[in-house]
């Protein structure tokens, strides 16, 4: 499951910063502009991210990670349904029962591995292991779609439980035929559930992407705890 690289939130959501226009036959009313070093309020998805590991954790996984655009809420539609994993095309019982599920991306420049995209969603009627139980029984059909990059064949990593996680499941996404692979983690606390994915693309050595996953699984461990 790719992020798309094109991140365009409305404004209702307040995720894209976007600003209201003052006007109307008056006289135009100035913003009010806090005082330099007081900090702004956080938005309710900047919120909503703080069960992420932050980026000065991040960075200490790889300093070179910058925020690749601002975070993408999901938005649902009669023809645009939430699934937590795309396995074969098909969506799980726990998809239904999505409160909240918002996107985001992690970058590196080229000559490192890819960075990470992770999405973090909370339920309402069911939790994060449910939803780890599922996608994981899902994969059993050996593939997951990844956007437009097509069809991955998936293998699974047998890793020890992360602290502080009720589930996890992880699993190698590789394109046949091409140096792409994904290091897929899946992970459940309380009502939420991460998938987080490092990528590889041939440049770098695959070790190094599947390194820095089982880096980020231990902070998000520790990170759906504490916040």
């Amino acid at each position: 499951m790719r992020i798309a690289a094109v991140f365009v939130v409305a404004c209702a959501l307040l995720a894209g910063g976007c600003k209201e226009r003052l006007g109307g036959t008056a006289a135009p009313i100035a913003a009010e502009v806090p005082p330099s070093g007081i900090a702004q309020p956080m938005t309710s998805v900047e919120q909503f991210l703080r069960k992420l590991p932050s980026e000065a954790e991040l960075k200490t996984i790889d300093p070179k990670l910058y925020q690749a655009g601002a975070p993408l809420p999901f938005m649902a539609s009669e023809n645009h349904k939430f699934r937590l994993v795309d396995a074969c095309g098909s969506r799980q019982p726990s998809d239904d029962r999505m409160a909240r599920s918002v996107g985001v991306a992690w970058n590196t420049p080229p000559g490192n591995f890819r960075g990470f995209s992770l999405r973090l969603t909370s339920y309402e009627g069911a939790t994060g292991a449910q939803a780890v139980a599922e996608a994981k029984q899902a994969l059993e059909c050996g593939y997951y779609d990844v956007d437009w990059m097509g069809r991955y064949r998936i293998s699974e990593e047998t890793v020890p439980v992360a602290h502080g996680l009720d589930a996890q499941f992880l699993f190698t996404a590789q394109v046949e035929g091409t140096p792409n692979a994904d290091f897929v983690a899946i992970v459940g606390r309380g009502n939420d559930a991460v998938v987080a994915k490092s990528s590889s693309d041939g440049s770098t050595s695959p070790g190094q992407a599947r390194g820095c996953l089982l880096k980020l699984l231990v902070m998000i461990g520790e990170s759906l705890n504490r916040r």
